[in-house]
């Protein structure tokens, strides 16, 4: 980096110089105190002090997915004990998106996730991504590919050497198995919801991974 920046071409240099700068630039500007503080809370939200139906204050019960509290009596139905597990409001659940409100991971909802970061690489340096339900493998040129069912999951780890080359990637897969195996079933899901009787690329492409 202190070469391509004591160079007396900067900042007329090609683009991939350019970019190394300004990923060290985007990467000290996301490690500044302002900036975490900033991104740790994004999202976090004050709850309102007073009732949403009688607008009264008192006793009241958050909603785990919006500002909003009631007294139990106030919500339909009313309840007599506070619900042990996280409670939605009834707008926060007629507003509720499959695939969208219950695929957030815990860690980003405690507000400890700072920025996404890649699983891990291969042993060609593709980088591999989990979001949105999906494993996503980049490699340097940019092509991407992606793989959506627990089946593609499977197939995934099964090709990967867990042992050498991609322990490192494996092992990281691994423990986040569990959760996305659950988004992908949600994809699933949802695939199942919309396609009817037709037959759809995700069946089709897991009945070819079991022959």
């Amino acid at each position: 980096l202190v070469d391509i920046l004591s160079s007396p071409d900067y900042p007329f240099t090609d683009v991939e110089n350019r970019l190394k700068v300004l990923q060290f630039l985007t990467d000290q500007f996301l490690i500044t105190n302002p900036v975490r503080e900033d991104l740790i809370h994004e999202g976090n939200f004050t709850y309102d002090d007073h009732c949403r139906i009688c607008h009264r204050v008192g006793d009241l019960l958050c909603c785990e997915t919006c500002p909003a509290v009631y007294h139990l009596e106030c919500v339909d139905p009313p309840l007599i004990d506070i619900p042990q597990e996280d409670w939605q409001c009834n707008i926060c659940r007629a507003h509720k998106v499959t695939g969208v409100n219950d695929c957030i991971p815990d860690v980003e909802k405690s507000g400890h996730l700072c920025r996404q970061e890649h699983l891990g690489v291969d042993r060609h340096g593709r980088k591999y991504w989990f979001l949105t339900r999906r494993i996503f493998v980049e490699n340097n040129e940019g092509e991407c590919w992606y793989y959506s069912c627990p089946a593609q999951f499977e197939f995934l780890l099964e090709t990967l050497d867990s042992s050498n080359y991609e322990a490192a990637l494996c092992q990281e897969m691994l423990e986040f198995k569990d959760e996305i195996i659950r988004q992908m079933n949600i994809t699933m899901k949802i695939t199942n919801q919309a396609k009817g009787n037709r037959k759809c690329y995700l069946e089709m492409e897991a009945a070819n991974m079991k022959n």
